[in-house]
């Protein structure tokens, strides 16, 4: 992860140059002191080195990086929602799973309901 600070307020132009470079993952336009915040990989520290040069090349309104290098990630699983609560384990019901359950729950009763009017309209026959 690499913060950018922009000279001029440029942070989109700047953040469009550099989503382009092979390196680049993400670019994300942020509020506070950083405008940027890139998320890139390399093999190794001189590609890195490489990399910053050549986007203070391309990019002059480029004040200032700050480098952060990632040592472990912890992340949710796709389709997993916003927890409510930071204590919510992984096995944790969201809104998102409550919602389709809640989905199946109604379209099944439905049916029960026209099973049932069903009967009823054949018992009559």
């Amino acid at each position: 992860m690499i913060e950018v600070k922009v000279k001029r307020g440029l942070s989109s132009e700047v953040a469009e140059k550099l989503h382009k470079h092979l390196n680049v993952l993400k670019v994300y336009e942020i509020t506070g002191e950083t405008d940027a915040v890139i998320e890139a990989c390399f093999r190794d520290i001189n590609e890195l080195n490489i990399f910053l040069k050549e986007i203070r090349r391309a990019c002059p309104e480029i004040a200032d990086t700050v480098i952060h290098i990632v040592l472990d990630e912890r992340k949710t699983p796709m389709g997993g929602g916003v927890r409510q609560n930071p204590t919510e384990g992984p096995d944790t019901l969201n809104q998102s799973a409550i919602m389709k359950l809640l989905l199946v729950v109604i379209w099944s009763l439905k049916c029960l309901r026209l099973v049932r009017n069903l009967n009823w309209v054949l018992n009559r026959c």
